[in-house]
């Protein structure tokens, strides 16, 4: 019995279609989309304008341009300035140029704080939270910051929450939240 016609044309459609998504894919149609990773060891963050941190506190958060402390969103991108030294009085980071040394890219489930995924194991299961599709997941992107003048100041630690895409946050999504607070140059 002879198939029907229009199983064939089926047949031979979705090969072509799988083709045509796969070569579509690889084409970028706005050229100043950055890929994540535009970031690199030797770029520079500069920070325009003095920050304060509160006491017993070692971070100070960025989101939509301006300081945003406990009031952050953690669905919307965010970033923070951490340093290492905890005071009772408030600290200040002064603007300056500071250089990115090392940039690291991970997700971990939402609410570790500054621990990387896997920090708990069970019989060598993971039960970071990491394979729990009802879990909350950060997508961080971890820039380590040195200066000369400000030692205290380790990191510049941006990321969001719950991705629906999954990815980390880009370049020009980084700048966004930073706003006119600080800004990120390349390297030489």
């Amino acid at each position: 019995m002879p198939a029907h016609p229009y199983l064939d044309r089926v047949a031979v459609s979705i090969p072509l279609l799988g083709l045509w998504i796969l070569l579509g894919s690889g084409c970028q149609t706005n050229p100043s989309a950055q890929p994540p990773y535009a970031i690199a060891p030797g770029s520079r963050v500069v920070l325009h304008q003095s920050l304060a941190i509160t006491p017993q506190a070692t971070h100070v958060t960025l989101q939509h341009g301006r300081v945003a402390g406990d009031a952050a969103s953690r669905f919307d991108p965010r970033c923070r300035f951490t340093i290492t030294r905890l005071s009772d009085e408030p600290q200040h980071l002064l603007p300056e140029a500071f250089v990115v040394e090392r940039i690291t890219q991970y997700r971990r489930p939402f609410g570790m704080g500054g621990r990387q995924p896997g920090a708990l194991r069970v019989a060598g299961f993971g039960w970071s939270g990491l394979f729990d599709p009802g879990r909350e997941l950060d997508y961080v992107t971890d820039m380590k910051l040195r200066s000369e003048t400000q030692p205290d100041i380790r990191r510049l630690i941006c990321l969001i929450t719950d991705d629906p895409l999954g990815r980390f946050l880009t370049l020009s999504q980084i700048r966004e939240t930073l706003g006119e607070i600080a800004s990120i140059e390349p390297g030489d």
